[in-house]
């Protein structure tokens, strides 16, 4: 059984108390699941993926339903949805299996296609996918996601080229656990959190700021503002 809090305001002058509202049972556990929001103007729709039961399901007025699936490969099994910002707007995709190889879909309103977004061993990455999202540094929206490399300490932040695939822009010395967008008033920049001291040489607190052209140390009076990048890092693990 899944709960959405919201906020009861009963009286101006009393303090919003947070309550909670039965969304009702799901078809499937929660065992390790992914939460996903898409608001493409026609109001916000909740999606959710699991990595154990591999499924999708999306939050209905009739409660939670099964999407269609159609478009994807053959045996297909879906585990995270996201949404990453485009120039038309934010854009539904989903990540899962295919036997063992792992497979990105687009959702183009009635049914899905191929991203051609390599997800999981994306040479030269071992892996790449675990923490992704979309920014625009001012030459349009990019995908942006974490890798590694074999024998490589830490983590790599790499961005999407299209064609010619990932390319790393910063390697960290440790983890590195989310990369959101941030506008700190300078405008949009990708911040990346996690326990390292160093993304490519320069030395950090665990926060980093990615400008479009080099990266830089966040300043430390961003750190009360953390809790609020998790709004935007892509799907949500429970």
């Amino acid at each position: 059984m899944l709960t959405a809090a919201a906020l009861a305001c009963p009286a101006m002058a009393q303090p919003c108390q947070p309550y909670y509202t039965d969304m009702g049972p799901t078809p499937h556990s929660f065992s390790e699941s992914y939460f996903a929001v898409l608001n493409d103007g026609t109001g916000s729709r909740l999606f959710r993926g699991d990595f154990l039961d591999r499924t999708l399901i999306e939050w209905t007025a009739s409660g939670w339903q099964l999407p269609s699936l159609a478009g994807t490969g053959a045996g297909f099994e879906p585990v995270s949805p996201w949404v990453l910002t485009e120039a038309s707007g934010p854009q539904l995709y989903v990540m899962g299996y295919i036997g063992s190889s792992l497979y990105m879909y687009k959702w183009v309103g009635s049914s899905w296609v191929d991203s051609g977004i390599c997800m999981g061993p994306c040479p030269p990455f071992e892996t790449v996918g675990q923490h992704m999202t979309s920014v625009n540094l001012g030459s349009g929206f990019r995908t942006y996601a974490t890798g590694i490399r074999p024998q490589q300490n830490g983590e790599a932040v790499v961005r999407h080229d299209g064609a010619a695939g990932w390319t790393s822009i910063g390697i960290s010395n440790r983890t590195v656990s989310a990369i959101v967008q941030f506008d700190d008033g300078t405008g949009p920049a990708l911040y990346a959190l996690g326990d390292f001291t160093t993304m490519s040489g320069v030395v950090t607190r665990g926060l980093a700021k990615w400008d479009g052209q080099v990266w830089t140390a966040a300043t430390e009076h961003l750190h009360p503002h953390l809790s609020g990048f998790g709004l935007v890092s892509g799907p949500h693990r429970v």
